[in-house]
């Protein structure tokens, strides 16, 4: 993720499922460092995600 942020030029909106990874303490960590380089990050909530479709 520190590749893409430092590769982004304009005020960037990702938005991650609640997968282990995107919700660990070294991931939550840089959240305030990549908003202060305009990269906002919004998780979906778990009703929202699916691992199969219907």
């Amino acid at each position: 993720m520190d590749c893409f942020v430092s590769q982004t030029v304009i005020k960037t909106v990702v938005i991650l499922d609640s997968f282990p990874n995107h919700k660990s303490k070294k991931f939550m960590a840089k959240l305030e460092e990549w908003k202060e380089k305009d990269m906002l990050i919004f998780f979906f909530t778990s009703i929202f995600t699916r691992t199969e479709p219907n």
